[in-house]
Protein backbone atom coordinates (compact mmCIF):
# COMPACT_ATOMS: atom_id res chain seq x y z
CA UNK A 1 0.00 0.00 0.00
CA UNK A 2 1.02 3.55 -0.73
CA UNK A 3 0.59 5.03 2.70
CA UNK A 4 0.74 8.50 1.43
CA UNK A 5 -2.25 8.77 0.00
CA UNK A 6 -4.01 7.76 2.56
CA UNK A 7 -5.03 10.37 5.88
CA UNK A 8 -3.15 10.25 8.56
CA UNK A 9 -5.55 8.26 10.84
CA UNK A 10 -5.50 4.97 8.17
CA UNK A 11 -1.46 5.42 7.89
CA UNK A 12 -1.35 5.35 11.83
CA UNK A 13 -3.62 2.48 12.15
CA UNK A 14 -1.80 0.55 9.69
CA UNK A 15 1.52 1.09 11.19
CA UNK A 16 -0.24 0.00 14.60
CA UNK A 17 -1.06 -3.01 12.65
CA UNK A 18 2.02 -4.02 11.44
CA UNK A 19 3.58 -3.43 14.36
CA UNK A 20 4.42 -6.69 17.21
CA UNK A 21 1.27 -7.27 19.62
CA UNK A 22 3.45 -6.04 22.71
CA UNK A 23 4.11 -2.93 21.07
CA UNK A 24 0.50 -2.18 20.25
CA UNK A 25 -0.76 -0.79 23.31
CA UNK A 26 1.61 1.69 23.98
CA UNK A 27 1.64 2.94 20.07
CA UNK A 28 -1.92 3.44 20.50
CA UNK A 29 -1.85 5.21 24.04
CA UNK A 30 0.32 8.04 22.44
CA UNK A 31 -1.25 7.54 18.97
CA UNK A 32 -4.97 8.95 21.08
CA UNK A 33 -2.73 11.40 23.39
CA UNK A 34 -1.67 12.72 19.66
CA UNK A 35 -4.50 12.94 18.81
CA UNK A 36 -4.20 11.43 15.16
CA UNK A 37 -5.71 7.62 15.46
CA UNK A 38 -8.76 6.41 16.18
CA UNK A 39 -10.53 2.94 16.49
CA UNK A 40 -11.67 0.51 13.82
CA UNK A 41 -13.14 -2.58 13.63
CA UNK A 42 -9.89 -3.77 11.82
CA UNK A 43 -7.34 -4.12 14.89
CA UNK A 44 -8.55 -6.00 17.90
Amino acid sequence: KKMRAQNQWVRTENIIELAHPKFRDDLIKAAQKAGIWRRTNKID
